[in-house]
């Protein structure tokens, strides 16, 4: 599973999971794909696209981003005001399904509840 994510200004950074034995250690793709942007100075994010293998593309669906990872696209979609947009799609593009963060996290919690002084 790889994913990439899009900015305002058109630059796609992209991650990759690393799976380890340690289920804790490992790395999601779409936390890997934010994180690269953040390192390279990029914070606002516009999309976000998933790129599974075809036999992880379970139903209508796709495999969705899970919870922490939901958490991690609404933490940067409030921070700029922005419904990112999650793309899930297989590796050749015959599954496709397009949605927003709000829709796959409703009433999230995040940097809009906490006060400016810890954001």
């Amino acid at each position: 599973m790889g994913a990439v994510v899009l900015t305002p200004d058109g630059q796609i950074f992209g991650g990759a999971v690393l799976e380890n034995s340690n289920w804790t250690a490992g790395v999601c793709a779409e936390v890997a794909a934010i994180t690269d942007a953040n390192s390279n100075g990029h914070y606002e994010l516009v999309s976000m696209a998933i790129a599974l293998d075809p036999k992880d593309f379970i139903d209508y669906k796709g495999l969705p981003p899970c919870g922490g990872c939901r958490q991690v696209i609404s933490d940067c979609a409030q921070t700029y005001g922005r419904n990112i947009e999650v793309i899930i799609a297989n590796a050749d593009k015959s599954k496709v399904v397009v949605s927003s963060i709000e829709e796959l996290l409703p009433g999230a919690f995040g940097p809009k509840h906490l006060p400016k002084a810890i954001i």
